[in-house]
């Protein structure tokens, strides 16, 4: 038995350092100096330099790169999140458990009696919502600045115009 519990824990400790190996090649400390040029124009049209706590370079794909810059503000952390060209994608804050909707609150209590809250994140990405016609059916689409699709629906425009 102690044999068995030796190696669930040697086999845990192991899958957490590859984790972390892998977690550490896909992203990198870098200065402000190092971002592009567009990323650093942008960026300072948010906030000032001096307020930076890090910047991490995240290789999305072989192509594309993003970069989130976490600054401190009072005592929260923001972070902003840019693509190659300057583009902000997605907005982190932490803030107060109290400052979520009271219905979020009353959820989580419901759902996770006992959570201890260790941090809360408010996060706003910034996406878009495309409504076209493809071969004669409705069609929504929600695609990120990074150009993931989101959402995507299609709807039969023949029983959408019978409704009406």
């Amino acid at each position: 038995m102690k044999y068995l519990k030796c190696l669930v824990l040697l086999a845990v400790l192991l899958i957490s350092a590859f984790t972390a190996a892998d977690e550490s090649e896909d992203s990198d400390m870098i200065s402000f100096a190092e971002l592009p040029q567009p990323v650093q124009r942008s960026f300072e049209d948010l906030a000032e330099i001096d307020m930076i706590l890090e910047i991490e370079m995240e290789e999305e794909s072989e192509s594309i790169s993003c970069y989130e810059i976490s600054i401190e503000e009072g005592d929260l952390e923001i972070s902003y999140i840019f693509t190659q060209d300057g583009t902000l994608v997605e907005i982190k804050k932490e803030i107060e458990l109290d400052a979520i909707p009271e219905i979020s609150q009353k959820i989580l209590k419901e759902k996770y009696p006992g959570l201890q809250v260790v941090e809360v994140e408010e996060i706003r990405e910034i996406f878009y919502e495309i409504e076209g016609t493809m071969d004669g059916k409705n069609v929504v689409i929600e695609i990120s600045n990074e150009g993931e699709i989101e959402l995507e629906s299609e709807d039969d425009q023949t029983n959408e115009e019978k409704d009406d």
